[in-house]
């Protein structure tokens, strides 16, 4: 007696199996993709929201009263002033870019002797020393291996603090980067003063603060922060295209305003180039 036949699928049969699947799975990932990117724009809501907090809690250790004058500092202060208070570098980063929240590793010394780029890393250029709750970043500009012509000290607790130290001999000609741009006030380390500051983690968030925010009443609807990509928003004549080219979240941007609230809106909602309501604001 022989055993019957098991059924089996004909190859046209799984072929057609195959195409169905293959049809859900396009009809499908839009959406999937779609339910992602909505995803990624609530985590950068509620980090505009933290910022937001980080703000007042500051204004609050500064003033011993939050509601006494605004939190907000003016551009200079951003993000060093929320650092202080919100530590995570997450919180600083649109989950929506790629751009990588670390550390002096970011940071370069232009020198043009030699004609180069010299890393926060060691190398025969940098000499790095780890000490007591800081590490020493030594730099050596011409080829004498002295490794004195300009000295950072950075601490290991967030945010990361570079400090220019005296023991620093400098020469001409060199400058503090990053990504091959120069940092504002660092220009030229020959005219830097010594124990001058930066934060070194602060200069990597991929957040805008409004150019006119500053220590002074602010309006309710005033924008504050908002997916810029630029630290400064809302400076330049080429405001228009900025706020085009920043729009992360299915063409629209993430906005914190100074009545604390967090909005997506699309460019041209707060486009200061379209008229007089858009462009206040912008203004306190």
């Amino acid at each position: 007696m022989t055993a019957a036949k098991r059924p089996a699928f004909t190859l046209v049969e799984l072929l057609v199996v195959v195409a169905i699947v293959a049809l859900l799975v396009a009809i499908l990932a839009p959406a999937l993709s779609s339910a992602r990117a909505l995803a990624r724009a609530v985590v950068c809501q509620n980090n505009l929201h933290q910022l937001d907090q980080g703000f007042r809690a500051a204004a609050s250790a500064a003033t011993g009263d939050a509601v006494a004058r605004t939190p907000y500092p003016g551009p200079g202060g951003w993000p060093a002033t929320p650092m202080n208070v919100q530590k995570e570098p997450a919180i600083y980063k649109c989950p929506e870019d790629d751009i990588l929240i670390t550390g002096p590793e970011e940071y370069q010394l232009y020198c043009s002797i030699p004609d180069a780029y010299i890393n926060f890393e060691p190398s025969y250029y940098c000499q790095v020393t780890v000490r007591d709750g800081t590490t020493r970043y030594a730099f050596e500009v011409y080829t004498a291996p002295d490794w004195n012509d300009a000295i950072f000290d950075v601490t290991h607790d967030t945010p990361q603090v570079a400090t220019f130290s005296p023991d620093s001999h400098i020469s001409p000609g060199v400058a503090l980067r990053r990504h091959g741009k120069d940092i504002a006030g660092w220009e030229e380390l020959s005219s830097a003063q010594f124990g001058k500051s930066i934060v070194m983690t602060g200069g990597l968030t991929n957040y805008g603060i409004n150019a006119r925010v500053g220590r002074h009443q602010v309006a309710p609807g005033t924008i504050v922060l908002l997916d810029y990509d630029e630290r400064v928003a809302g400076d330049g004549e080429d405001v228009h295209q900025v706020l085009i080219d920043s729009a992360r979240h299915l063409g629209r941007l993430n906005v914190l305003f100074s009545d604390q609230s967090v909005k997506k809106v699309w460019p041209f909602e707060i486009d200061p180039d379209v008229g007089p309501a858009t462009a206040d604001l912008w203004s306190p």
